[in-house]
Protein backbone atom coordinates (compact mmCIF):
# COMPACT_ATOMS: atom_id res chain seq x y z
CA UNK A 1 0.00 0.00 0.00
CA UNK A 2 1.14 3.32 -0.29
CA UNK A 3 -0.16 6.74 0.79
CA UNK A 4 -2.38 5.31 3.39
CA UNK A 5 -4.81 3.69 1.54
CA UNK A 6 -5.39 0.20 0.64
CA UNK A 7 -7.22 1.57 -2.39
CA UNK A 8 -3.71 2.25 -3.89
CA UNK A 9 -1.95 -1.39 -3.83
CA UNK A 10 0.32 -3.06 -5.90
CA UNK A 11 -0.44 -6.74 -6.11
CA UNK A 12 1.28 -9.98 -7.64
CA UNK A 13 0.39 -13.43 -8.06
CA UNK A 14 3.04 -15.74 -8.14
CA UNK A 15 0.29 -18.61 -9.68
CA UNK A 16 -1.38 -16.81 -12.02
CA UNK A 17 1.76 -14.38 -13.30
CA UNK A 18 1.13 -11.21 -13.22
CA UNK A 19 1.44 -7.56 -11.25
CA UNK A 20 -1.31 -5.18 -10.80
CA UNK A 21 -1.78 -1.72 -10.32
CA UNK A 22 -4.66 0.01 -8.37
CA UNK A 23 -5.36 3.80 -7.63
CA UNK A 24 -8.16 4.83 -6.01
CA UNK A 25 -9.85 1.16 -5.46
CA UNK A 26 -9.38 0.31 -9.39
CA UNK A 27 -7.26 -1.79 -11.57
CA UNK A 28 -4.92 0.63 -13.88
CA UNK A 29 -2.38 -1.27 -15.40
CA UNK A 30 -1.08 -5.13 -15.36
CA UNK A 31 1.86 -6.55 -16.34
CA UNK A 32 1.31 -9.74 -17.52
CA UNK A 33 4.24 -13.27 -17.22
CA UNK A 34 4.77 -12.68 -21.08
CA UNK A 35 5.92 -9.27 -20.61
CA UNK A 36 3.17 -7.20 -21.82
CA UNK A 37 1.91 -4.50 -20.44
CA UNK A 38 -2.33 -3.31 -20.43
CA UNK A 39 -3.22 0.07 -19.29
CA UNK A 40 -7.11 0.30 -18.02
CA UNK A 41 -7.24 -3.40 -19.50
CA UNK A 42 -7.11 -6.47 -17.17
CA UNK A 43 -6.03 -8.58 -20.74
CA UNK A 44 -3.44 -6.70 -22.64
CA UNK A 45 -3.57 -7.99 -26.61
CA UNK A 46 -1.25 -10.75 -27.31
CA UNK A 47 1.68 -9.60 -29.39
CA UNK A 48 1.51 -5.83 -28.45
CA UNK A 49 4.15 -4.74 -26.01
CA UNK A 50 1.34 -1.99 -24.67
CA UNK A 51 -1.62 -2.27 -25.38
CA UNK A 52 -4.05 1.33 -23.24
CA UNK A 53 -7.27 0.12 -23.07
CA UNK A 54 -10.72 2.37 -23.59
CA UNK A 55 -11.23 5.37 -21.54
CA UNK A 56 -14.16 6.41 -19.88
CA UNK A 57 -14.67 9.63 -22.05
CA UNK A 58 -15.24 9.32 -25.72
CA UNK A 59 -11.23 9.29 -26.47
CA UNK A 60 -8.33 7.47 -25.92
CA UNK A 61 -4.90 9.37 -25.84
CA UNK A 62 -1.33 8.53 -25.80
CA UNK A 63 0.22 12.21 -25.19
CA UNK A 64 4.45 12.16 -26.34
CA UNK A 65 5.49 15.77 -25.05
CA UNK A 66 8.81 17.60 -24.95
CA UNK A 67 8.31 20.81 -22.96
CA UNK A 68 12.03 22.87 -23.46
CA UNK A 69 12.41 25.32 -26.83
CA UNK A 70 14.83 22.72 -28.05
CA UNK A 71 13.23 19.34 -26.70
CA UNK A 72 11.99 17.05 -29.44
CA UNK A 73 8.71 14.66 -29.00
CA UNK A 74 9.80 11.34 -30.67
CA UNK A 75 7.86 8.56 -31.28
CA UNK A 76 10.44 5.56 -32.96
CA UNK A 77 9.16 2.61 -35.17
CA UNK A 78 12.24 0.67 -35.72
CA UNK A 79 12.02 -2.09 -37.70
CA UNK A 80 15.17 -4.71 -39.12
CA UNK A 81 16.92 -2.96 -42.51
CA UNK A 82 15.16 -5.59 -44.52
CA UNK A 83 11.89 -5.26 -42.63
CA UNK A 84 9.16 -2.61 -42.25
CA UNK A 85 8.04 0.07 -39.87
CA UNK A 86 3.93 0.84 -39.93
CA UNK A 87 1.73 3.11 -38.68
CA UNK A 88 -1.98 1.71 -38.62
CA UNK A 89 -4.55 4.08 -38.63
CA UNK A 90 -7.22 1.19 -37.99
CA UNK A 91 -11.08 0.57 -36.70
CA UNK A 92 -12.56 -2.30 -35.05
CA UNK A 93 -12.90 -3.92 -37.83
CA UNK A 94 -9.64 -3.35 -39.53
CA UNK A 95 -6.68 -2.47 -37.49
CA UNK A 96 -4.33 -1.52 -40.81
CA UNK A 97 -7.34 -0.32 -43.13
CA UNK A 98 -5.48 3.13 -43.23
CA UNK A 99 -1.25 2.62 -43.07
CA UNK A 100 1.89 4.62 -43.56
CA UNK A 101 4.36 1.97 -43.99
CA UNK A 102 8.61 2.52 -44.29
CA UNK A 103 10.05 -0.24 -46.19
CA UNK A 104 13.55 -0.60 -45.02
CA UNK A 105 14.84 -2.64 -47.76
CA UNK A 106 14.26 -0.06 -50.63
CA UNK A 107 13.72 3.06 -48.45
CA UNK A 108 9.99 3.73 -49.82
CA UNK A 109 7.64 5.55 -47.68
CA UNK A 110 3.78 3.77 -48.91
CA UNK A 111 0.29 5.62 -47.85
CA UNK A 112 -2.41 3.19 -47.71
CA UNK A 113 -6.26 3.85 -47.33
CA UNK A 114 -9.01 1.85 -47.90
CA UNK A 115 -6.36 -1.38 -47.42
CA UNK A 116 -4.77 -0.82 -50.83
CA UNK A 117 -1.57 1.56 -51.55
CA UNK A 118 -2.55 4.66 -53.09
CA UNK A 119 0.91 6.90 -52.60
CA UNK A 120 4.70 5.98 -52.62
CA UNK A 121 7.07 8.66 -52.37
CA UNK A 122 10.60 5.96 -53.45
CA UNK A 123 14.44 6.45 -51.82
CA UNK A 124 15.14 9.18 -54.39
CA UNK A 125 11.85 11.22 -53.50
CA UNK A 126 9.64 10.70 -56.47
CA UNK A 127 6.02 10.41 -55.62
CA UNK A 128 3.60 8.06 -57.46
CA UNK A 129 -0.13 8.09 -56.90
CA UNK A 130 -1.51 4.90 -58.98
CA UNK A 131 2.24 3.29 -59.12
CA UNK A 132 4.81 1.39 -57.11
CA UNK A 133 7.10 2.72 -59.45
CA UNK A 134 6.92 6.51 -59.85
CA UNK A 135 9.76 6.75 -62.39
CA UNK A 136 8.54 8.92 -65.20
CA UNK A 137 8.47 12.24 -63.30
CA UNK A 138 9.03 13.51 -59.67
CA UNK A 139 5.37 13.76 -59.38
CA UNK A 140 3.76 10.54 -61.81
CA UNK A 141 -0.13 9.78 -61.48
CA UNK A 142 -1.52 6.88 -63.19
CA UNK A 143 -4.60 5.05 -62.89
CA UNK A 144 -4.10 1.82 -60.73
CA UNK A 145 -6.67 0.24 -62.67
CA UNK A 146 -5.99 1.00 -66.51
CA UNK A 147 -2.37 2.07 -66.24
CA UNK A 148 -3.60 5.28 -68.13
CA UNK A 149 -2.48 8.77 -66.92
CA UNK A 150 -5.12 9.58 -64.86
CA UNK A 151 -4.65 13.22 -64.40
CA UNK A 152 -3.78 16.28 -62.78
CA UNK A 153 -6.50 19.27 -61.30
CA UNK A 154 -5.25 22.65 -60.70
CA UNK A 155 -7.54 25.44 -58.97
CA UNK A 156 -7.98 28.50 -57.54
CA UNK A 157 -11.39 29.35 -55.55
CA UNK A 158 -10.40 32.93 -55.00
CA UNK A 159 -13.36 35.03 -54.58
CA UNK A 160 -11.48 38.03 -57.53
CA UNK A 161 -13.25 38.86 -60.89
CA UNK A 162 -10.04 37.22 -62.32
CA UNK A 163 -9.30 33.65 -61.08
CA UNK A 164 -6.65 32.29 -62.33
CA UNK A 165 -5.35 28.78 -62.05
CA UNK A 166 -1.56 27.92 -64.14
CA UNK A 167 -0.18 24.92 -64.74
CA UNK A 168 3.64 25.62 -65.81
CA UNK A 169 6.52 23.60 -67.47
CA UNK A 170 10.42 24.44 -67.42
CA UNK A 171 13.03 25.31 -65.53
CA UNK A 172 12.28 27.52 -62.15
CA UNK A 173 13.33 30.96 -63.73
CA UNK A 174 10.94 34.26 -65.15
CA UNK A 175 10.53 32.17 -68.49
CA UNK A 176 8.93 29.06 -69.28
CA UNK A 177 8.69 26.36 -72.28
CA UNK A 178 4.98 26.33 -71.72
CA UNK A 179 2.37 27.38 -69.78
CA UNK A 180 -1.49 26.07 -69.74
CA UNK A 181 -3.71 28.93 -68.03
CA UNK A 182 -7.42 29.29 -67.37
CA UNK A 183 -9.30 32.55 -66.64
CA UNK A 184 -12.76 32.13 -64.77
CA UNK A 185 -14.73 35.41 -65.92
CA UNK A 186 -17.73 35.86 -63.40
Amino acid sequence: YWGGSSANRLFGSAASDYLRFYTDGAERMRIISTGEVGIRTNSPTAGYSLHVGPASGVHTKVKIEATTATGQAELDLSADPAGVSYLNLGDENSYNIGRIGYFHSDNSMRLQTNSAERMRIDSSGNVGIGTSSPDQAKLHIQDSVTGEFEGLAISNIGNSQDNLASLKFGTYSASYTAKISARNRK
